[in-house]
């Protein structure tokens, strides 16, 4: 006769106050219309995966808890704490602590006990010049690219910064020509509008002929297809 399975009683851990106002400032972010990737990466991973479990080892269970010496503790905590390849990069450290801030400042706008001034310092991030390409280097890709658009690819990326995204999103309406020059109407992150000067690009967008299969007179209206086959114009 085999003895029966002991069953064990688990107990239930209850959130703290201040793991709860944390997945309420959350859920507020999603009213609010922001990205999932905001949502759960700048803010969500920060707020559960290093604030809390910090506030866990210092005995922080409420929002009043959290003061300005407080957060100045992890502030110097994350400087120092190792990482897989040595210590925490100051640009992590400034991530997660600006996803913290964006918490206190909510909290504090819902009448939250936050005490005043529970902001954690930021570090200051090393400046350095970005890296841009001569023209020589922008014009070996494009003389090199097979099909108009590829061209018109290499040309509106470096000419207007578009994020890949943006680009891909573009369609044949948004080519705007007011009176100081071309312009591309974007949609950026979080469907904000927004206008880029095509600059020389526009030469390039203006000379691709409607039959070459660039452009489709779709209902889409998409510039550019995903493939760089022939494409047929649609009636």
């Amino acid at each position: 006769m085999t003895a029966s399975p002991r069953l064990r009683l688990v107990e239930t851990q209850t959130p703290s106050p201040l793991a709860r106002s944390v997945e309420e400032n959350l859920t507020s972010c999603k009213a609010r219309g922001l990205s999932p990737k905001t949502v759960n990466q700048a803010y969500g991973w920060p707020l559960r995966s290093v604030f809390l479990p910090w506030d866990e080892e210092e005995g922080l269970r409420t929002p009043a808890d959290v003061t300005p010496r407080a957060l100045e503790r992890l502030a110097a905590n994350l400087l120092e704490r190792p990482g897989r390849k040595g210590t925490l990069s100051r640009h992590s450290v400034h991530a997660y602590l600006r996803g913290v801030n964006q918490w206190s400042r909510w909290a504090k706008l819902e009448g939250e006990d936050v005490p005043a001034r529970a902001l954690a310092p930021l570090p200051r991030l090393p400046r350095s010049l970005p890296n841009v390409l001569s023209r020589v280097q922008i014009t070996s890709p494009e003389d090199a690219a097979a099909t108009e658009r590829d061209r018109l690819i290499v040309r509106l990326l470096a000419d207007t910064s578009l994020r890949v995204g943006e680009l891909v999103g573009l369609s044949t309406g948004d080519l705007l020509q007011p009176t100081r020059g071309s312009c591309l109407k974007v949609r950026g992150k979080g469907d904000r509008g927004d206008t880029s000067t095509l600059g020389s690009a526009s030469s390039v967008w203006e000379a691709v002929p409607a039959s070459s299969g660039l452009v489709r007179a779709s209902s889409a209206g998409t510039y550019l297809p995903t493939h760089t086959g022939p494409e047929e114009v649609e009636d």
